[in-house]
């Protein structure tokens, strides 16, 4: 039997007609090995965030509705080309948006979820031997019929959901980037690479920011059990297996990565306890057909619902537009950032002191610290997250 593969690929490795050309050839091999093949495409380069930007050219806090209607072209552009591209170095190939593919979601703009996925045109297309290229990051509510999207890196979440679903010899994530490292190699030169990496460990990494895949796209690998490989779109020598193994050495502890969230947003809720608060902050968020964003910690405190979350910054920028056309939600802080350290292993929390020493050594005032069994996070200044993230890069062994 042939056997079916996944590819991934981001913008950045799609951002010039002479680097989608490169991908198709790259593609034609593996299916003149004989390989049955289903490519998901992001918007090429910056694509997404210039029709951003384009939409706030037009309205300050335009319709979430619409800004599916406007984002879902990103993708489209992208799987056309990618066709295109195929067909015309004789290969068969055929573009589907997500509708199309069959990817079913919720009913919330800019942040769906996946709920379901019949992907009929698909299959059939893969029965008749063709090249499928999927537009990422997008979906259809099956109760409206309206277009949505995932919400940042979702066309990660499209990828593994369709590796799932057909149960892929592999689904592999192909950037501009050689795979996963301690801290973006973008960034930090001295970032460490890891030929393999855990599924729990990654997702960890990636909601405390890592930029390398979208954490809800591990989570679903990790429980679908799909197998992962991240690696360069031009170097397929190099790359990141993600695995279930777990390290063996008992109780030492080993500092994994170090990442990064830009911005924190502070926010209270006057509330007369935490179940008001988070019911005020639901009932404004559907009232303007947003999701929850994601929320990092809260307290109840003198008649107020502390939260300090993160999200897309088109979303923080949306949510704050909107707050104060309501008296009981008021944005205390956004100039923060979070920096996290992941471990292999349960938390060492003696590091929280060498952290801190390093961080007092610097200048940088931790204002947080927030814990879990995996990761322990700093709250910060954001003018500071980049000497931050060198000085600690030192903790890495």
């Amino acid at each position: 039997m042939k056997k079916l593969i996944v590819h991934k690929y981001g913008g950045s490795s799609l951002s010039s007609p002479e680097k989608i050309i490169a991908i198709a050839r790259d593609i034609g091999q593996l299916y003149e090995q004989g390989h049955s093949i289903i490519v998901v495409v992001s918007a090429m380069g910056q694509g997404t965030d210039r029709l951003i930007d384009l939409a706030h050219q037009i309205s300050k806090t335009p319709a979430r509705r619409e800004m599916d209607m406007l984002l879902s072209t990103g993708e489209r552009v992208s799987m056309s080309l990618m066709s295109m591209a195929l067909q015309s170095l004789g290969h068969p190939a055929i573009s589907f948006t997500g509708s199309q593919s069959g990817i079913l979601t919720n009913n919330t703009h800019n942040k769906a979820r996946i709920i379901d996925v019949k992907p009929i045109r698909i299959e059939q297309a893969l029965k008749e031997n063709k090249i499928v290229i999927v537009a990422g990051f997008q979906g259809v509510d099956p109760n409206t019929k309206e277009i949505t999207t995932l919400g940042r890196g979702g066309s990660d979440t499209t990828a593994v959901t369709l590796a799932a679903y057909f149960k892929a010899h592999e689904c592999k994530t192909l950037k501009d980037v050689n795979g996963v490292f301690s801290s973006d190699p973008k960034q930090n030169v001295n970032a460490k690479y890891y030929t393999a990496i855990n599924y729990k460990a990654l997702k960890n990494m990636c909601f405390w920011g890592s930029p390398i895949l979208h954490y809800r796209s591990v989570a679903l690998a990790q429980k679908m059990k799909t197998p992962l490989f991240i690696g360069n779109s031009t170097n397929h020598e190099q790359g990141t297996i993600v695995t279930t193994k777990e390290s063996h050495m008992f109780e030492k502890t080993q500092i994994l990565a170090i990442n990064c969230i830009d911005q924190v947003i502070h926010i209270s809720v006057k509330a007369n306890d935490t179940y008001e608060g988070y019911r005020t902050l639901n009932s404004f968020l559907i009232k303007y057909h947003l999701a929850m964003p994601q929320i990092l910690a809260s307290a109840f405190d003198k008649d107020h619902l502390r939260l300090m979350f993160t999200d897309s910054k088109e979303t923080i920028s949306t949510i704050e537009s909107l707050i104060p056309k309501t008296s009981q939600i008021e944005v205390l802080k956004n100039d923060n950032s979070a920096i996290t350290l992941t471990f292999n292993g349960a938390v060492d929390f003696n590091i929280i002191n060498d952290v801190t020493t390093i961080l007092n050594e610097n200048s940088i005032e931790v204002s947080k610290v927030l814990s879990s069994p995996d990761s322990i996070s700093f709250v910060i200044h954001n003018k500071n997250q980049n000497l931050a993230q060198n000085c600690l890069s030192k903790l890495i062994k």
